[in-house]
């Protein structure tokens, strides 16, 4: 017999039983495939990449993924303004966004972390990153009310 069934037929309470659950943090619910202006958005920051960015950040890197295609994951995180592993999670349940920038798998939130710090130290590679996301938002931004009205 279990400690606990000995306890019940005896009539005592077991310590075990009945344990107040922690409280977990909600997350943010990713979707399963990405939108149109999210791929769009991670196009763009590739091509960026491409431009100003090294391929790979040491000659002998382990070249699982490229700086470029990092880039675009962190322009999405900064867009978005979520976390490393929303994102990481976004990028590993959505096939049209791994195909859209050459990814076969998705990289850890952690590679995502270290890519930030060790891209936005440069100056060029975080100015860079700020034009494509305020690019972004310029492209993205929704009419006001009084903007679709028309002025009087």
């Amino acid at each position: 017999m279990l400690r606990s069934e000995v306890a019940r037929a005896a009539g005592q309470e077991s310590p075990l039983a009945e344990r107040p659950r922690a409280e977990v943090a909600p997350q943010v619910e990713t979707p399963t495939a990405a939108p149109v202006f999210v791929l769009d958005i991670a196009r763009e920051a590739l091509r960026a990449a491409e431009s100003g960015v090294p391929r790979f950040s040491h000659r002998r890197s382990p070249r699982t993924y490229t700086q470029h295609q990092l880039f675009a994951l962190l322009a999405i995180r900064r867009f978005l303004g979520w976390d490393f592993r929303a994102v990481a999670s976004l990028a590993e349940r959505s096939p049209s966004l791994r195909a859209a920038i050459g990814l076969g798998r998705a990289p850890h939130y952690s590679t995502l972390c270290y890519a930030e710090r060790r891209l936005l130290k440069d100056g060029p590679a975080a100015s860079l990153l700020d034009e494509v996301v305020a690019l972004a938002r310029l492209r993205t931004a929704r009419p006001t009310a009084s903007g679709a009205a028309g002025a009087d």
